[in-house]
């Protein structure tokens, strides 16, 4: 809850720095996006328990937990634009 809680903070301090005509909507599909994410992770993490057990569920996390570390660290826009 706490890493959740921070991400949260976080986000939204960088969303109210944005200007006043677009921060409503940015923040609106931000909180949507994160609630989705949550259901969708609830919904896939139970569903990985009740079909292959506390293995499956660990497995199911640690897979998504490493693509996002992978797909963060080795980000080729992001590469592209350090290297330019």
């Amino acid at each position: 809850d706490f890493g959740v809680s921070l991400n949260l903070v976080l986000s939204q301090q960088i969303l109210f720095k944005l200007g006043d005509s677009i921060r409503s909507r940015v923040n609106a599909l931000f909180m949507t996006m994160f609630f989705v994410g949550g259901a969708l992770g609830s919904y896939l993490g139970g569903l990985f328990y009740a079909r292959f057990g506390m293995m499956g569920a660990f497995l199911f996390a640690a897979a998504v937990g490493l693509s996002a570390f992978f797909i963060y660290r080795f980000d080729l826009k992001k590469n592209a634009f350090a290297s330019s």
